[in-house]
């Protein structure tokens, strides 16, 4: 029981982590302005500052496995922690806009991915193979559009009343002392499933040595916690080859794609909808509608998934194909529809999508890579994310300089949530043909190990009754006495 009410409280942990970390660098729209007056840089070179950030919280998910693997998740979260109050901080000190690529764009991208993937681990390993896990994650990852929702209207007033460095200072000193408090839970290891079954069949206990620890409950502690603060590798994790083994798995790859062009869609809703929206002809304020009711379709998105996403009759993996669909219509019909209340329906809608792919990310990965430990099915879930916004911004962008206007970008947009569908299907759609290739080998197989037994007995039964001598010492390695006394009689 105890147990259970401690998962809550990982879950509560994770979706502070989210707030924390997802928050400012989704609103970093609110300092381009003031950086690009305070250094007279373009909007592109401005705007590549937050993009890059963006981009280094998925991209770097690998190596933050590979890193979670060596020194434990919650090391993990807490250098994040620190590096992403370090990026705000030094950013606060900023001379001119190339150190804010450092500073914010690599320091506080990097320190975010540790924060998103070593708490998502965490999370995995309390709920990852158990009932509950679209809730978790899906419950989790509303962290992030909460972060938004709260971040972005402080954060513009603060800049407003104080300026952009001294914003920078107060998310820095915010970062640390949150980011390390909503942490601590993560401590404790996570608990054995069967722990929370009936106390009256306990387990039969395997003696110990007295005065020796029991080696293998420590190494599935560890294996099942992020808190590995002892520094050994967790024997569930696997080695270095085991990992290389994951990286060359089609179904992998095809997953990583399927986000990513998923992502590189969903670019256009973070990066280029307010422009696409003024390109249209609406005011300020009309902007701020449409993109308060895209939020909040994302946020309904979140919880459905986290409330119906345990109960679905199929793969996860097809919310994702369905949320895909559903963004290559709604682009398509912000070609032809420029009114604002059917702006702000397409926008809602769009926003439960995208919503409904986040939401998802984590289970769907679990529930396709069952056998993988959890840092391994973070970093596969994320890395698309990353690699999408890299691409994916600079894309549509390119588009609208060469055409004037965001129709070509959209048509784009399209292809890449019908790319997005394709890779995911082609995942069951695998299975499906090596499951029946493998159960056409069967009878086969079975069928030529029948016609061996049959030949083995028919040899056998025209076999020459064996030899005195052979009988006498068919004995490998000691002779037989009563075959010795026989003979000799």
């Amino acid at each position: 029981m105890a147990s259970r009410y401690w998962k809550y409280i990982i879950a509560v942990a994770v979706f502070m982590q989210y707030l924390v970390s997802l928050g400012p660098l989704y609103n970093y729209s609110v300092f381009l302005g003031p950086l690009q007056t305070e250094f007279k840089t373009s909007a592109v070179l401005t705007g590549w500052v937050g993009s890059l950030a963006a981009a280094m919280l998925g991209t770097m998910s690998p190596f933050t496995a590979i890193l979670s693997w060596k020194i434990g998740n919650v090391r993990v979260v807490f250098l994040g922690v620190i590096l992403s109050a370090a990026g705000y901080l030094s950013t606060s000190f900023i001379s001119s806009l190339p150190q804010a690529y450092l500073t914010f764009g690599l320091l506080t991208g990097v320190g975010a991915g540790f924060m998103v993937c070593g708490s998502a681990s965490v999370l995995m390993d309390w709920y990852l193979g158990q009932g509950g896990a679209c809730r978790s994650t899906g419950g989790a990852m509303i962290g992030s559009s909460a972060g938004v929702m709260v971040v972005g209207p402080l954060a513009n007033s603060f800049t407003a009343s104080h300026g952009w460095r001294s914003t920078f200072r107060f998310l820095s000193g915010v970062t640390l002392g949150l980011g390390l408090v909503t942490a601590l839970p993560f401590l404790k290891a996570a608990e054995d499933p069967a722990s929370d079954q009936d106390c009256t069949n306990p387990k039969p206990e395997v003696p110990v040595e007295s005065g020796a620890p029991d080696q293998g409950q420590v190494a599935d502690d560890q294996a099942r916690s992020g808190s590995d603060l002892t520094g050994d590798v967790p024997s569930r994790v696997g080695s270095l080859k085991s990992f290389c083994e994951k990286v060359l798995n089609v179904e992998v790859w095809l997953w990583v794609s399927s986000i990513t062009t998923a992502q590189l869609g969903w670019t256009f809703a973070i990066i280029n909808f307010s422009s696409f929206m003024e390109g249209i002809g609406l005011s300020t304020e009309r902007i701020s509608v449409a993109l308060t009711a895209s939020g909040a379709g994302e946020i309904l998105g979140k919880l459905t998934v986290a409330v119906f996403g345990d109960r679905l009759p199929c793969l996860k993996l097809y919310v994702v194909v369905v949320s895909s669909v559903g963004g290559a219509v709604i682009s398509g019909l912000f070609t032809v529809f420029s009114a604002f209340w059917s702006t702000v329906v397409l926008a809602v809608v769009w926003g439960f999508c995208r919503g409904g792919v986040h939401g998802v990310c984590f289970a769907a990965a679990g529930e396709l890579f069952q056998n993988y430990s959890p840092r391994a099915v973070v970093a596969i879930a994320v890395l698309g994310f990353g690699t999408g916004v890299l691409i994916g911004s600079p894309l549509t962008g390119v588009f609208y300089d060469l055409t004037g206007d965001y129709t070509l970008s959209l048509f784009v947009v399209v292809a890449s949530f019908v790319a997005s569908v394709v890779c995911a299907l082609l995942i069951p759609l695998k299975r499906a043909l090596m499951s029946r290739v493998l159960c056409r080998r069967r009878p086969a197989d079975d069928a030529s190990s029948q016609t061996r037994g049959n030949n083995a007995n028919k040899d056998e039964d025209t076999r020459a009754p064996p030899t005195e001598e052979n009988v006498r010492y068919r004995s490998v390695g000691a002779s037989n006495m009563a075959y010795e006394i026989e003979s000799k009689i």
